[in-house]
């Protein structure tokens, strides 16, 4: 899931492994503890982007883990469409295509570079 508010969806630690963007969606693997109840990621954008060429985009990737206190060793893909930053980056800058960097809190490498025609 993909927001963009500023409310407390988890803080439960993970281990970023890789991250792309690919067309419309963005992949990022992570690794965390657990095993015995549903863990919910969610990708908070920031409600402004930071003025730059091209623009940035701030976000959070919080992970809820609802309690569980296992301790297998979960290694997952997880996938988010990112129809939202393209809408968010229209109502700024108005209609038609558009690049955006994301700059997700605790994911490091390469630039994660969203691009997009009207």
């Amino acid at each position: 899931m993909v927001v963009a508010d500023g409310r407390n969806r988890g803080d439960a630690p993970y281990v970023v492994n890789s991250s792309a963007v690919d067309g419309q969606g963005l992949t990022i693997e992570v690794s965390y503890a657990g095993g015995c109840r549903r863990h919910d990621f969610t990708l908070v954008i920031s409600k402004t982007f930071r003025e730059s060429d091209p623009v940035q985009l701030p976000a959070v990737l919080a992970h809820e883990a609802n309690g569980d206190a296992c301790e297998a060793w979960i290694t997952e893909p997880l996938d988010f469409d990112l129809a939202l930053v393209r809408t968010r980056y229209q109502q700024f800058y108005g209609p038609g295509s558009g690049e955006v960097v994301l700059r997700i809190t605790g994911v490091s490498g390469d630039d994660l570079v969203y691009e997009f025609t009207g």
